[in-house]
């Protein structure tokens, strides 16, 4: 059996189908893309995952409220996928089909860019009819009626200059065995060097307004997610069903020569996990990393080795910030019969300091 490692938190850090809109899991995120000529316009994305095992529409565009007036919206078309395979037709494209990775999923990208007044606080938002069946922390398991929304917090200010939101590497869709510990990690990197603070949220219907009768999975807690690196550690699911949480990542900053942090923007992810209970396999584990502080210009490497318990073949791969920004990380992947082990190299320069 083959079996794939695929998380390493570096905290040094086929036709599309037509089917594909009760919601599994998804966030908006944003990137400062102004210049002199429009010193407040970003770009907002809009990422979805839905179910297209349910007899719905597809979503080819979605509306976003850019939350600077109640009602300035506007249509954010999908962007990723190929072109003409659904009856939305050009210029709309078509999404991705992930069931190779999660079953009757797909995901859908949209994108969207807008200008904004001036500095202020400003709460962007989407939201969709229906999230899949059968989530059973949401309305007492008859979820597919209820909307889906999502929403991210930006933060225009003068002194503290543009945000690029939180950016997240890991999908919001996992799977978890009863009776035994889930550990997930959403891959939350800032490409501005800001400091991440990571909270359970409650997962909404419409803009501030919870989903009903919305639960925490039995036998998670609030403080079951680690504040500072988003480990979140849930000991031990005890039913099989599909459940429905929110993370929130909260992005500070503070000024050359200022000890205060100032909230700077907001990702709240919504995601999905499915709790099995006919789990036959051992999840791959990785000999324990420390936490390692060094200074910018210095070389850091070090082995990393994964084991698994049935000596079943392993892949190891790595992820996370370090590998995403300039110079930026190594850590080949590799393959083969347990132990396997690989070597993460990196030499940080004075522009990653965080």
């Amino acid at each position: 059996m083959k079996k794939i490692l695929l998380i390493l938190c570096v905290l040094i850090l086929g036709i599309a189908k037509v089917f594909a809109t009760h919601n599994r899991a998804g966030e908006i995120t944003y990137k400062f893309v102004g210049d002199a000529t429009h010193p407040y316009r970003y770009g907002i994305t809009v990422t979805t995952y839905c179910n297209t095992a349910s007899p719905a529409p597809d979503r080819c565009y979605v509306t976003v409220y850019f939350g600077d007036s109640p009602t300035d919206s506007a249509i954010a078309p999908r962007v990723n996928g190929g072109m003409g395979l659904t009856p939305c037709g050009s210029p709309f494209t078509d999404g991705v089909d992930l069931s190779a990775t999660f079953p009757n999923t797909k995901l859908n990208i949209y994108y969207i860019e807008h200008d904004y007044p001036g500095p202020n606080a400003y709460r962007i938002t989407m939201t969709d009819p229906n999230r899949n069946a059968g989530t059973c922390n949401i309305n007492g398991g008859n979820s597919i009626d209820i909307p889906f929304s999502i929403y991210s917090i930006l933060v225009i200010n003068a002194i503290l200059g543009p945000d690029d939101s939180p950016q997240l590497l890991y999908y919001p869709l996992d799977n978890a065995c009863a009776g035994r510990c889930f550990h997930h990690n959403p891959g939350a990197y800032d490409p501005n060097m800001d400091s991440l603070y990571f909270t359970l949220d409650t997962c909404l219907q419409a803009p501030g307004v919870p989903a009903p009768v919305w639960v925490y999975p039995p036998n998670m807690h609030y403080n079951d997610i680690d504040h500072t690196n988003g480990h979140l550690a849930w000991c031990s699911p005890t039913e099989c069903c599909n459940y429905n949480i929110a993370i929130l990542i909260k992005s500070y900053r503070r000024l050359p020569g200022h000890p205060e942090r100032y909230f700077i923007g907001a990702v709240e992810r919504d995601m999905q996990i499915t709790v099995s209970c006919t789990c036959s396999n051992n999840p791959p584990s990785i000999t324990a990393l420390n936490d390692t502080c060094i200074v910018a210009g210095s070389n850091l490497h070090f082995t990393v080795t994964a084991h698994d318990v049935e000596h079943d073949d392993v892949t190891l791969e790595g992820n996370g910030g370090p590998f995403h920004i300039i110079p930026a990380a190594t850590f080949p992947a590799v393959s083969g019969l347990e132990p396997v082990s690989s070597v993460f190299n990196w030499t940080p320069s004075c522009g990653e300091i965080s």
